[in-house]
């Protein structure tokens, strides 16, 4: 039973990717994937999408449903800065001009084509084993203080000025995704036109 149970996770590592456990996985250029810890129990809302919303200039970033194996839902791109920071930006040409993962307000991370504002610059803090922080350099509109992005058990991702074990909504796993197939990366969105 033990075999089984390792078999199982080791294909399911295999088919999604690892999970991130130091600084050292974060690569200038890797695609990764954010799994919501605090709603490892709560399907609907696990994955951070990259199908903003179009109520606002910019638009809201929510979570999803795990997308299964393949991994085929919203893929984020690391861009490391020569500080240790990272830009995070959606490889779906869908999302135009939409590409910088964005600290908006308390209540709203998004995309921005603003890619050179402090809001669209993030720091990972390593917690422990596979859990981390993500921590914006600034908040657009909201309370300065408020820069850890935070998933919400009704799927909204917003901020928060705690990080980490005081405030689970904090706390992230990071996938390392390998790429897809071109032929399925191809027929592969998760916006919605």
């Amino acid at each position: 039973m033990i075999l089984a149970c390792l078999v199982f996770f080791l294909s399911l590592d295999q088919c999604l990717g690892r999970w991130a456990t130091s600084l050292d996985d974060l690569q200038d250029g890797q695609e990764v994937a954010f799994f919501s810890v605090i709603n490892e129990n709560n399907p609907s809302f696990q994955y951070m999408n990259n199908d903003y919303t179009r109520d606002s200039p910019y638009g809201n970033i929510l979570l999803g449903a795990d997308p299964g194996c393949p991994y085929t839902g919203a893929r984020w791109k690391l861009q490391k800065q020569g500080d240790g920071s990272f830009q995070i930006i959606t490889p779906n040409p869908n999302s135009a001009p939409y590409y910088y993962l964005f600290n908006e307000h308390q209540d709203r991370i998004s995309v921005s084509y603003l890619g050179g504002i402090p809001e669209t610059f993030w720091d990972f803090g390593h917690i422990s084993g596979n859990v981390w922080t993500m921590k914006s350099h600034a908040s657009y509109s909201g309370p300065s203080n408020y820069l850890y992005a935070q998933g919400r058990t009704n799927g909204i991702i917003g901020a928060s000025p705690n990080g980490g074990n005081s405030d689970q909504g904090t706390l992230w796993k990071i996938r390392l995704l390998a790429p897809l197939p071109a032929t399925l990366a191809a027929r592969t969105s998760s916006l919605k036109a």
